[in-house]
């Protein structure tokens, strides 16, 4: 019988990090919970998709998963089309009319405080979230954020409920995630990264770029497709300026 503390709960984005973190916990023999939401944002159909594809791929008895869809509810409370919890995904590549009123505050506190409420209906007091470095841009990627998380749980039900937000990835950087799952397995090519959704990756937003640039930096394919590979596009027009240029003699 799998013991208490061996019972986790993982938000699980069907991302790049979050799925080498439910990788990496399956291989320290933890029992998974594992938590998608759509929040009606931009990416969350494709989310939930690749989310549910690498479950299923996994075949594990230890991996159990949860999809909740709040995108209609969301839609009506903060009466937008598409309101968006992470900042990153609305970054200076992306064009979009009034994007910072799009972008609600406290959106990961929403999403992990629904997480602790529902981790200890499932008797669990451990959270696993997949932020790395890279994210620690916004404040509510510190460490003290998720220790006041953490506080805020004791605080409203007492020590036997308070909640432990752990983040394994917030020291090192995304090169270093998608290295570790490298080494674990991880097929990133059923992860999604693009915030703004579609068949294939736009290449151009912020996660598509963090996405593409970890891959280039560490000498690896990244094996999705790309509307606009930067690094392919780039190497194309150092080839044209570096190309022999043909000029005509007239005698």
């Amino acid at each position: 019988m799998i013991q208490k503390h061996n019972r986790v709960a993982l938000l699980l984005s069907g991302g790049p990090d979050s799925t080498t973190l439910l990788y990496d916990l399956l291989n320290q023999g933890k029992e998974i919970y594992a938590v998608t939401f759509n929040f009606a944002e931009t990416e969350g159909c494709n989310e939930s998709q690749h989310a549910q594809r690498i479950v299923t791929n996994l075949h594990s008895e230890r991996l159990h998963h949860y999809q909740y869809d709040f995108s209609e509810q969301f839609k009506r409370f903060y009466e937008l089309p598409q309101p968006q919890f992470l900042r990153k995904a609305f970054g200076p590549f992306v064009v979009a009319p009034n994007k910072e009123e799009h972008v609600q505050p406290f959106g990961s506190a929403i999403a992990l405080m629904l997480m602790a409420s529902w981790a200890l209906k499932h008797d669990i007091v451990d959270v696993y979230y997949a932020v790395h470095s890279n994210d620690a841009v916004f404040h509510d990627n510190h460490a003290s954020y998720f220790e006041a998380l953490h506080t805020v749980t004791v605080e409203c039900e007492g020590d036997e409920y308070g909640v432990t937000f752990h983040t394994p990835y917030l020291s090192i950087n995304k090169c270093a995630v998608i290295q570790k799952g490298m080494g674990l397995g991880v097929p990133f090519g059923d992860t999604w990264s693009c915030a703004l959704g579609g068949t294939v990756h736009c290449g151009v937003c912020d996660p598509c770029r963090d996405r593409r640039t970890s891959f280039e930096i560490l000498g690896i394919k990244d094996p999705v497709l790309y509307e606009h590979d930067i690094f392919a596009e780039s190497r194309e027009e150092v080839n044209i300026l570096e190309s022999p240029k043909h000029i005509s003699v007239v005698a």
